[in-house]
């Protein structure tokens, strides 16, 4: 099938099980998260949330990039 033909028949709202092969993708190599509570004042969070908007990325983004370059630098 043409990516044309392909692309036609999801734009009309065709049941894409029937013309795309569905496979659960191992995760290999992806480290496992555990999700941990921080209750930062809200002052913080403003800055955070700027700084994160400068770089055009998520709160969560920038916190985890910024632990990471912090941990890496020890």
């Amino acid at each position: 099938m043409s990516t044309e033909e392909f692309d036609r028949r999801i734009d009309a709202g065709e049941d894409s099980t029937e013309i795309v092969e569905h496979k659960i993708i191992p995760n290999h190599g992806v480290p496992a998260t555990q999700r941990v509570n921080v209750d930062p004042p809200l002052a913080l969070l403003t800055k955070l949330d700027l700084a994160a908007g400068v770089r055009g990325i998520s709160r969560q983004s920038l916190i985890k990039t910024w632990l990471y370059e912090k941990i890496k630098a020890e």
